[in-house]
């Protein structure tokens, strides 16, 4: 991920394609022409992909958006257009706009299939819009690319369990956990599913094992509805005391 963006990189390119070009041209003729044409589209290209992108990473969505969409057909490589795509497509995110979101995460996946980071995305997209069927094959696709993706599971199994799927969903949170013992998240949504159950020792054991592993979103917890059934059971009380 790009770290700082120079507003002055446009302008040094040109002026090391003025020094370069007459030489190349020189050397190689009419081929150097098009080595010169290719190397300025492809690197004005990536100044514009990482424009895009510092804009998201800087939070300047407005910016962002305006880079991002008119920029997004100018590049001739495929991976560059297919992360621009799922670069508006998470601006699109922050403004709720779900559809367009999916759209371009779905442009991006027509480009490159076989990125699961895509099928990610969509697939939390499509959960914050309630479609967890969709959001249940997404994840399933990101974990036939990725079989090792803790995070694929985890929210595979929120979504199985946004489906009802009870089942699947706490097998998912298991997978997730054996596969990244130092994954904090799949031991909490298990800890809430057993205290949605009225099942407090098993709950707290769960959360335990969350805190273990880093968790600390004690606020987050203490707004959790899952967590109603066993807010006044001491196990939960003594977890909380000091958080």
């Amino acid at each position: 991920m790009i770290k700082e963006f120079r507003t002055v990189y446009v302008v040094k390119l040109k002026s090391f394609f003025r020094k370069k070009a007459r030489g190349i041209v020189m050397k190689y003729g009419i081929f150097g022409v098009t080595v010169i044409c290719t190397l300025v589209f492809c690197t004005i290209g990536r100044a514009s992909a990482d424009k895009c992108e510092y804009y998201v990473q800087q939070n300047e969505f407005d910016t962002a958006l305006t880079v991002c969409s008119d920029d997004i057909d100018k590049f001739n490589s495929i991976q560059r257009m297919a992360d621009t795509y799922i670069n508006r497509g998470l601006i699109y995110i922050y403004k709720n706009d779900y559809a367009k979101a999916i759209a371009d995460f779905s442009s991006a996946i027509k480009l490159n299939p076989t990125d699961s980071s895509y099928y990610i995305k969509r697939g939390k997209a499509y959960f914050d819009k309630d479609q967890f069927g969709d959001a249940v094959a997404d994840y399933t696709k990101a974990i036939e690319l990725n079989p090792n993706d803790a995070t694929a599971y985890n929210l595979r199994g929120l979504a199985f369990r946004g489906k009802g799927e009870r089942d699947q969903a706490m097998a998912d949170f298991k997978k997730a956990v054996q596969l990244n013992p130092k994954y904090a998240w799949p031991y909490y949504r298990i800890a809430s599913m057993f205290a949605a159950e009225k099942r407090a020792n098993e709950s707290c054991d769960w959360l335990k094992k969350a805190s273990d592993a880093g968790f600390d979103r004690w606020g987050y917890l203490r707004n959790d509805p899952s967590f109603e059934p066993i807010r006044n059971v001491k196990c939960f009380e003594e977890i909380l005391t000091g958080k």
